[in-house]
């Protein structure tokens, strides 16, 4: 065991000690594929089985690299473009607009921020989809 799953459980223990529960949940990942050839599929990512991960994870890079466009819904609500795919921490790699100072001149800047693919709804949408 590491140092960090036991202070984790050692904190834990002191938590339910003092009469506090904590309570961990994790939710699977929802990546909907909309596709002409194949039908619509509908695939649900559970962080704790390592098959799902690493399905998960050949399966987005190789839609990536075939030109599949990958929404995925933020914390705002509003779906974003994946521009990458960051498969060793599992997240989604968007780009958002970041606001500028009064003081700095005009024009629109980006930063990428990651979303883990646990716990988000996400749409990929095939080249030939939609006719």
């Amino acid at each position: 065991m590491g140092k960090a799953s036991t202070a984790k459980r050692l904190r834990r223990e002191a938590l339910i000690r003092g009469g506090v529960a904590e309570i961990e949940v994790v939710c699977p990942g929802m990546l909907e594929i909309l596709s002409v050839g194949k039908g619509d599929i509908k695939l649900s990512i559970d962080p704790t089985k390592p098959k799902d991960v690493e399905g998960a994870r050949t399966m987005i890079e190789e839609m990536l690299a075939k030109g599949y466009g990958i929404f995925v819904e933020g914390p705002t609500g509003r779906l974003s473009r994946v521009k990458k795919f960051n498969p060793k921490r599992l997240e989604y790699v968007i780009s958002e607009v970041v606001a500028q100072p009064e003081t700095k001149p005009a024009g629109k800047r980006t930063r990428e921020r990651g979303i883990p693919v646990a716990g988000s709804k996400a749409k990929a949408i095939g080249r030939t989809a939609g006719g």
